[in-house]
């Protein structure tokens, strides 16, 4: 789906302009001047240019166009406030736009991480279980669960609760 959605965004992307750097440093200066079209053109222009700079990071198992959006945000947030600027435009929006792809990114593999490290638990919990079940010949208790795991018995409730939630979707 990912793919897809990319090889769609690039089409339709594919007849914009893709400005230089002087285009870009001579549309930023009427822009501080107040030219309202020098916005539009640079905010059109410069979507490749964020289309490269996520692609530059050949990024593997990521959300390309999650990225690619976290992208065009920073250049449009970059674009309302132009007097922020360092002296050269260029070189300031390349790295808004790389700062907010990097802390989309490092987000996505926090969230990744957190979801292995859950995933993780809830597989001990479950072992936990089954060993409980084989050796009394009934469920545990969530108590039981925790003191094995040496875990807040809320904790535990917590996880399996989430678990019942996730089954409950499929």
């Amino acid at each position: 789906m990912s793919e897809r959605s990319e090889a769609l965004y690039l089409e339709e992307i594919s007849g914009l302009p893709d400005l230089t750097d002087e285009e870009i440093r001579e549309l930023f200066e009427r822009l501080i001047r107040g030219d309202s079209d020098a916005q539009a053109a640079l905010s059109g222009g410069c979507l490749k240019r964020v289309v490269r700079a996520v692609q530059a990071l050949k990024i593997r198992n990521a959300q390309i166009m999650d990225l690619i959006q976290e992208g065009n945000l920073a250049l449009l947030t970059f674009l309302q406030e132009p007097e922020h600027s360092d002296d050269d435009p260029v070189k300031s929006l390349d790295l808004a736009v790389f700062n907010a792809v990097r802390a989309a990114l490092e987000e996505e593999q926090d969230e990744k991480k957190a979801g292995e490290e859950l995933t993780a638990r809830l597989n001990v919990i479950d072992q936990v279980c089954m060993k409980i079940a084989e050796e009394k010949g009934r469920e545990a208790t969530v108590e039981e669960v925790a003191e094995i795991m040496k875990m807040d018995p809320g904790d535990v409730r917590y996880l399996m609760q989430i678990a019942l939630s996730a089954l409950k979707k499929y």
